[in-house]
């Protein structure tokens, strides 16, 4: 199988040199890297030219922007425009293990059902050597590799779309649904999840650098982010549920929006009573700290 690495660019010059090198080093070869820079103003462009023209890497393109598009459709291009068989994404600010490639790539080879492959990884603040481990629900860690069942806790995804190989076919699947200002990973991970197709690969084989804490924010503000995050999340499961075929457990999905719609309006009208009673629709919410969320943002909101 053919392997396409697309990775999109903006202003990161100062962050961009380890992610390349990691790239150009490892273990299998991408048989095409595409990147795409949405109009830098910095010396991004210079960096990736030099990288490209030293190191003799003729199977990597810079694709220069004509004007900004934005993160989102800059990345939706650069998905389309990528030809191998499995398509790894890859940001500007992060590094990849020597051997993602060759051993994420294995693995879909020799699982066909899989169609999106996520592999764990490292956070690391900018400022700290030390990476922060990660989690996930349980039960899932516990092999290496596991598919993702449909659950309420699994339908937003728990790593971030630079952990992703995906097959091309699920390019054209996700093309048909894909809004302007859909974030790219969370259509990619709930595609695949519908479909049965979604699994991870519990190796940690790339570093995710973050150089921002959450800032904080008014309690009117985190009552509307929390209501406008799930508003997206059932957006997005309402298309993916009318364009898919063989959605996986499509009647839990059908009540899963509907319990979120209820839970949204409840945060909104800062109702207690509403968000207790669905508190015990255990298998339709998140869990038990997201609605301890909800109801401290509401009791802030109150304050």
């Amino acid at each position: 199988m053919n392997v396409s690495v697309v990775m999109t660019t903006y202003n990161g010059a100062k962050k961009l040199l380890p992610q390349l090198i990691s790239l150009r080093d490892q273990t299998r070869k991408a048989d095409e890297v595409l990147i795409f820079d949405d109009c830098s103003k910095d010396q991004t462009v210079e960096v990736i030219q030099n990288f490209i023209y030293e190191n003799h890497l003729y199977d990597w393109t810079l694709i220069e922007n004509e004007k900004n598009k934005g993160l989102r459709k800059n990345f939706a291009d650069a998905l389309n425009t990528a030809r191998g068989d499995l398509i790894f994404l890859c940001e500007q600010d992060g590094e990849w293990k020597p051997g993602r490639i060759e051993k994420m790539a294995m693995v879909m080879e020799e699982h066909d059902e899989i169609k999106v492959l996520s592999g764990d990884y490292e956070v690391r603040r900018s400022n700290q050597t030390v990476p922060h481990k990660t989690r996930l629900p349980k039960p899932y860690g516990e092999e290496r590799i596991e598919k993702v069942q449909v659950s309420a806790c699994t339908i937003e995804p728990m790593r971030p779309g630079c952990t992703y190989v995906l097959r091309k076919e699920m390019v054209r699947q996700i093309k048909s649904v894909m809004k302007a200002d859909d974030e790219y990973d969370r259509v990619i991970w709930e595609s695949a999840l519908l479909c049965g197709g979604l699994y991870l690969l519990n190796e940690k084989l790339s570093v995710q650098i973050r150089y921002k804490d959450h800032e904080t924010i008014s309690a009117a503000d985190e009552r509307d982010r929390r209501a406008a995050q799930i508003n997206t999340v059932c957006d997005l499961s309402e298309r993916l549920l009318s364009t898919l075929e063989n959605v996986e457990n499509q009647s839990w999905l059908t009540e899963y929006i509907r319990i979120q719609k209820q839970r949204k309006q409840a945060i909104l009208d800062a109702d207690l009573k509403e968000l207790y009673a669905l508190s015990r629709q255990s298998s339709f919410m998140p869990g038990s700290f997201t609605w301890f969320a909800d109801v401290m943002s509401v009791i802030r909101a109150k304050l």
